[in-house]
């Protein structure tokens, strides 16, 4: 078992700005190769937005220190989703944002944004601009049904998570659960997935129950979630919302088992929830390569003073990689500026089985290798991170994570 405290999953990118500000943090001069971000900085999910910027400029100086993309530094180009998930106004400043990206700035590619409702149209943006996209966050396919095989997602789908946990309760036997989603499209997306896979396990899920992060109260929510007198209660929330529905229930006084979403693997959860009630807790999340997250966590660490990076942080330089090789073979393989065609083409290349491997701390070396026209097969921080037909990972990790002693520990398989 190892411990890995003060990861979440409350992701990702950008900053403040009327209407989605543009920040060059590496501008590279006017002559770089630029990747866009397109994330939060702004709204419930800003704390992570720096710290997952970071992971793409930890990149982008490996593939600078190989020559860089056609002999050009790489920089990252962030944009603010303002955390669009919900006001229609912060959507269209999000939409704003990625439109002037890829139309304006003309990125090489797009790395997020995390919530549904602007991957949707931020896809549709990529695919009529010709801009690679890699989609973060835990969303559903119809995220990014406008898929053209350049659009690409290698996080665990919410099915992959809902069923790892619906298995996890059942064999801790639980027969009866009550699941409390957050009342947007991940929230219902997950939580109704959870009951049904636990449904189909024997269980009795009941009727799952949304609630508004904005509520005054949430105790009527906990009267009528333990109305069905559940043996355990999955919570599907953010951080701040999920601690003050905790520290009501406390209030009430009863006693049921818990299960989290991903998006409650944070230290800052746990340090606004008593100990004693969430000890014990059991929560999904994407899964690391134990080695190479450890190594990649230490690093992170010595280049940004201390700051540890969240799970988000390793899928998106896994995400971030794949871009730079890709790109890299494509312009070997063209003997010219690639096209959009031929920079998605590569991507299931370098990712899949077959070349000459490369971890996340050789991209540098991978990215003098593509130069050369050597076939690379890049093994990353996400574990192997081959991609489908549908442009999504075949076998992405999902761990299970326990809270002990008021740490987050990951359980062993």
């Amino acid at each position: 078992m190892r411990t890995r405290a003060g990861r979440s999953l409350a992701v990702l990118f950008a900053l403040a700005g009327l209407v989605g500000c543009i920040n060059p943090v590496d501008s590279g001069g006017a002559n770089a190769s630029r990747i866009g971000a397109l994330l939060p900085f702004t709204g419930d999910f800003a704390v992570s937005g720096i710290n997952i910027e970071r992971a793409l400029i930890l990149a982008a100086e490996a593939a600078t220190r190989a020559g860089g993309i056609e002999g050009r530094p790489v920089a990252v180009i962030s944009a603010d989703t303002h955390d669009a998930a919900t006001p229609f106004v912060e959507l269209d400043r999000a939409v704003t944002a990625a439109q002037h990206l890829m139309q304006d700035i003309g990125v090489i590619g797009v790395m997020g944004p995390e919530t549904t409702d602007i991957a949707q149209r931020a896809v549709a943006i990529a695919r009529n601009t010709q801009t690679v996209n890699f989609i973060g966050g835990l969303l559903p396919p119809t995220a990014y049904s406008a898929y053209d095989r350049c659009t690409f997602h290698i996080l665990p789908s919410v099915s992959s998570l809902s069923q790892t946990l619906a298995k996890r309760m059942r064999a801790d036997g639980i027969g009866r659960v009550q699941v409390l989603y957050n009342l947007d499209t991940y929230g219902a997306t997950l939580g109704r997935a959870v009951a049904d896979d636990f449904k189909a396990l024997g269980g009795d899920p009941g009727l799952p129950i949304s609630f508004q992060p904005s509520a005054v109260t949430y105790q009527g929510l906990i009267r009528d979630a333990l109305t069905t007198q559940p043996q355990a209660i999955v919570l599907v929330a953010y951080p701040e919302t999920a601690a003050r529905i905790m520290q009501e229930y406390l209030v009430i006084g009863s006693t049921v088992k818990w299960y989290f979403a991903p998006t409650l693997q944070s230290q800052g959860f746990l340090n606004n929830v008593p100990q004693t009630l969430v000890d014990g807790a059991i929560g999904v999340a994407p899964g690391l390569s134990a080695d190479p997250a450890r190594a990649f966590a230490d690093l992170f660490q010595q280049r940004f003073s201390g700051d540890v990076p969240l799970t988000g942080a390793y899928y998106y330089y896994d995400s971030m990689a794949l871009l730079l090789l890709a790109v890299t073979a494509a312009e070997h393989a063209a003997g010219a500026t690639p096209s959009y065609r031929q920079i998605c083409d590569q991507i299931p290349q370098v990712a899949g089985p077959g070349g000459e491997v490369v971890t996340w701390d050789q991209l540098d070396r991978g990215i003098r290798l593509a130069q050369s026209g050597v076939m690379v097969n890049y093994e990353g921080l996400t574990g192997p991170v081959e991609i489908d037909d549908n442009g999504e990972g075949k076998a992405p990790l999902v761990e299970l994570w326990t809270i002990r002693a008021g740490r987050i520990e990951t359980l062993s398989p």
